[in-house]
C-alpha cells in the first residue's frame, strides 16, 4: 500500500511537472509572438523603452518644469512632516516604556530608534525652514538623508533586517518617486536593498528559501518596479494637467472668437446639457 501511495504521489507531481510547462510555454509563445509583432510594427520595442526612460526622468516641456519642480519640493515637504510626525510617535512611545519600566534587559530595534530620532530632527529642521528643499537642492537632499540612514543602521545588534526592509520600504518608494534625476534613486535605492541582504547575512536570516534569484528580485525589482511606476504615474498627470489646461485655453479663445460673431455663446456637453451659463 505504502509503494502505491508513493507511486500515486510520483505520478501527480509528473502530471503537475508536465501541466506547468504547458502552461508557462503557451505563455512564453505568447509573450515572444507580441514582441516579433513589436518589432515588425513603425514603432520598435527600444523606441518605447526610450520614452519610458524619458517619462521616468521626467523630461518634460520646459514650460512644465518650472510646476512639476514645484509639485516635487511640495510633495516631498509633505512625506517629510508624515514621517516626522510617525517618527514622534514611535518616540513617545519608547519614552512611555522606558517610564514605566517595561523595556526589559533588552531595547527594541535600538539602531531603529537612532534612525527615528535623525527623521525627527529632519522634519523638524523642514518645519522651521521648508525652503531648504528647492527644485536645485531636491535631489543633494535625497541623497545626503538616504546616505544618513544607511550610515545609522550600521553596524546592526538589536534590529532584525526584515524589520528594516518592512519600516523603510514605504518612504524609501515615495521619496524615490519625487526626485528629478533617475540616477539619484537608482544608486540610493541599490544602496539601501544591499544593505538590507547584508544585515540578513550577518544575522544569519535566510530570505525566500535562500534562493538567489527571488532574494535580488524582491531585493532589487520590486522597489526598481514601484519607484518606476509612481514616477509614470506622476508624469502622466502632469501631461494631463497640462493638455486640460491648453485645452481650457483653446475654448476661451473659441468662445471669445464667436462673442464677437453673435450675441450669445453657449457650451454644451455631448447630451445637449448646458455645461456654463450662457455669454
Amino acid at each position: 500500500k505504502k509503494l502505491s501511495v508513493l507511486g500515486c504521489r510520483a505520478m501527480d507531481l509528473e502530471d503537475l511537472d508536465l501541466i506547468f510547462c504547458c502552461v508557462t510555454g503557451i505563455l512564453q509563445a505568447g509573450y515572444l509572438s507580441r514582441l516579433l509583432l513589436c518589432c515588425s510594427g513603425p514603432r520598435i520595442p527600444w523606441q518605447t523603452l526610450s520614452s519610458w526612460w524619458h517619462a521616468a526622468d521626467f523630461q518634460v516641456d520646459p514650460r512644465l518644469t518650472k510646476d512639476l519642480d514645484l509639485l516635487r519640493c511640495r510633495m516631498t515637504c509633505r512625506v517629510w512632516h508624515v514621517a516626522s510626525f510617525l517618527s514622534m510617535g514611535r518616540v513617545l512611545l519608547q519614552q512611555l516604556r522606558l517610564a514605566f519600566g517595561l523595556l526589559g534587559t533588552s531595547r527594541l530595534l535600538g539602531e531603529f530608534d537612532f534612525l527615528t530620532i535623525l527623521g525627527m530632527a529632519m522634519g523638524l529642521v523642514l518645519l522651521w525652514r521648508p525652503s531648504v528643499i528647492r527644485p536645485q537642492t531636491l535631489d543633494a537632499w535625497y541623497v545626503a538623508t538616504s546616505l544618513i540612514s544607511i550610515v545609522a543602521l550600521i553596524p546592526v545588534v538589536h534590529t532584525d533586517a526584515r524589520d528594516v526592509l518592512n519600516l523603510t520600504f514605504g518612504f524609501r518608494i515615495f521619496f524615490a518617486v519625487l526626485t528629478k534625476r533617475n540616477w539619484c534613486w537608482m544608486i540610493c535605492t541599490a544602496a539601501a536593498s544591499t544593505q538590507v541582504l547584508w544585515i540578513a547575512k550577518q544575522q544569519g536570516i535566510s530570505m525566500m528559501s535562500g534562493f538567489l534569484g527571488p532574494v535580488l528580485f524582491v531585493s532589487f525589482g520590486v522597489p526598481y518596479l514601484c519607484i518606476l511606476a509612481g514616477r509614470w504615474l506622476v508624469y502622466d498627470n502632469i501631461m494631463l494637467r497640462a493638455g486640460l489646461q491648453q485645452k481650457a485655453m483653446e475654448l476661451g479663445a473659441v468662445s471669445s472668437l464667436l462673442l464677437v460673431c453673435y450675441d450669445a455663446v453657449v457650451q454644451v456637453d455631448e447630451a445637449l446639457n448646458f455645461t456654463e451659463d450662457s455669454s
